[in-house]
């Protein structure tokens, strides 16, 4: 996971996807496994191959682990956010960022994307909902996404002529 990382870095993503197919062959289906497939569709989503990412998701619904649903659902959900198709990444986030309870900072990207998705469609009060529901996650609190989000936020409240944050 560490080379397949470095590698990722030095955006050799080919390499990067090398290395996590040998340790997903090597693991096969515990939970390290898991984990590369879905460190695989990160890397795929970043290169912007797509395709390879929704075969990544087929590998992982292949597992047949139903508790794994909602983190398909939520990689399904990035690919059309790539996409730019918000109205349709905005329906499903809704209904999958709820269930991303106990996988990590999944929960708070899904909130981020949602709301960046209303800004889209230009639903700014759906938006600054969503923001403030992810502020309020202890699992952002000192996470990257943080800054992002109050950013966002701000940025939203500057355009309805909201009181700023401090």
């Amino acid at each position: 996971k560490v080379q397949s990382q470095a590698y990722r870095f030095l955006q050799k993503y080919d390499e990067a996807i090398q290395v996590l197919d040998k340790g997903i062959a090597e693991f096969g289906n515990n939970r390290r496994a898991i984990d590369l497939l879905v460190d695989k569709h990160e890397l795929l989503l970043t290169s912007g191959d797509f395709d390879a990412a929704r075969k990544v998701i087929g590998e992982i619904e292949d597992l047949r682990m139903p508790q794994l649903q909602p983190l398909i659902d939520f990689q399904r959900a990035q690919i059309i956010f790539a996409n730019s198709d918000w109205s349709k990444a905005a329906l499903l986030l809704k209904r999958v960022r709820p269930k991303l309870v106990g996988f990590g900072s999944y929960q708070a990207r899904a909130g981020l994307m949602l709301g960046t998705a209303y800004e889209k469609l230009g639903k700014l009060d759906l938006a600054r909902e969503v923001y403030n529901i992810v502020l309020k996650d202890p699992a952002i609190a000192s996470h990257p996404l943080r800054k992002n989000v109050l950013a966002r936020l701000e940025r939203i409240d500057k355009k309805l002529g909201l009181a700023t944050r401090t």
